[in-house]
């Protein structure tokens, strides 16, 4: 049999923990062996003999097999743990699995988580791009997602810069949620790779991002936090960061803004490390302008900010709409203009 087709069998075996599986790889050396042990050779392995004979049968390896051909029919491939470690990437970390399926060019050089908010704000738009610069200049492959927001705008950038990136999924890798990523997840495939720790017989469920969140957190040397506000779900990758002591990096706000919330308390509290990237001078200058900053504080209708700006009509029309035009303000439906930065 396939060696690969063990591999699969142990990483899908159920009734067995992580842990457990992982002390039996010690022991036994191959997944093989493992499902070719007697349960007199599980003594002392703190497995009971019910566990035994619900994990280790034909089952297993049946959906295995199945797994197999599929992974054939949609081009997927297998990364053991043992591929894992040759290609040096984080399995001595506990929660690393036994097996990860990956798809397309997957880098396996050093790379770089890259996460945020999902409710991006222009900044966090604008910090994408020279965060994408940044790593493409150093030749560090991006980690990221397809989640709206900053994951997907930081894989966006990486294609227009053609440098090298990885894309973890919270769901096997025949499909696309939601469907409006799959010209995204083509484009992917045409030079980098997509990896997702479920198989192809895995159903999604509401920890998948958690699962995933833990994959991009090992498989990267450093993590970069763009955006995200003080209550944001990103602080749980975060926490999968530091717990896996990986290095964290962010970009430092204005005090006073929620939207970098986050950010800013990564760095008071020194969990993070401050990241030495900067807006360009004409869209800092956009973000800076008096009408934006007078945005900031409030929102208004146009007659409110011509009264406190001393600009001619026409004169703040063509600021409005250059503002607009470049995502630091937005109109209601009521009239007023509103503030979309830091």
């Amino acid at each position: 049999m396939n060696q690969e087709l063990w591999w699969i069998g142990l990483n899908e075996m159920k009734g067995i923990s992580l842990q457990q599986k992982k002390k039996l790889l010690e022991k036994f050396k191959s997944p093989k062996n493992i499902f070719e042990a007697t349960w007199l050779d599980f003594d002392g392995m703190g497995i009971s003999k019910g566990q035994y004979e619900f994990a280790f049968n034909e089952q297993s390896l049946n959906v295995a097999e199945v797994i197999a051909e599929k992974n054939v029919n949609h081009e997927i491939r297998v990364l053991t743990m043992d591929d894992a470690t040759r290609k040096g990437l984080s399995t001595e970390i506990a929660q690393w699995p036994i097996a990860v399926y990956y798809k397309g060019n997957v880098s396996f050089e050093k790379s770089t988580a890259v996460i945020g908010t999902r409710s991006m704000s222009a900044q966090g738009y604008y910090y994408c791009k020279e965060v994408a610069k940044l790593l493409a200049q150093k030749n560090v492959t991006v980690n990221s997602g397809f989640s709206s927001g900053i994951e997907s705008t930081i894989i966006k950038n990486c294609i227009d810069n053609n440098s090298a990136f990885n894309v973890f999924l919270p769901h096997s890798l025949d499909k696309c949620n939601p469907k409006k990523n799959w010209q995204l997840m083509e484009r992917t495939l045409e030079k980098d790779g997509l990896i997702s720790p479920f198989s192809i017989e895995a159903k999604q469920h509401r920890f998948g991002y958690v699962e995933r969140n833990a994959l991009l957190a090992m498989w990267s040397d450093t993590l970069i936090l763009v955006e995200a506000s003080a209550l944001s779900k990103t602080q749980s990758i975060i926490n999968m960061g530091i717990d896996f002591d990986k290095s964290i990096q962010t970009i430092a706000g204005p005090d006073d803004s929620t939207k970098c919330g986050l950010n800013n308390q990564l760095l008071l509290s020194n969990r993070a490390e401050s990241l030495d990237v900067h807006l360009n001078q004409s869209i800092k200058g956009l973000f800076a302008h008096p009408v934006a900053q007078l945005l900031r504080k409030e929102s208004l209708g146009f007659d409110q900010i011509a009264k406190r700006i001393s600009f001619d009509e026409s004169e703040l029309v063509d600021v409005l709409l250059s503002l607009e035009y470049h995502n630091i303000i937005s109109v209601f439906a009521n009239g007023k203009w509103s503030y979309n930065g830091w």
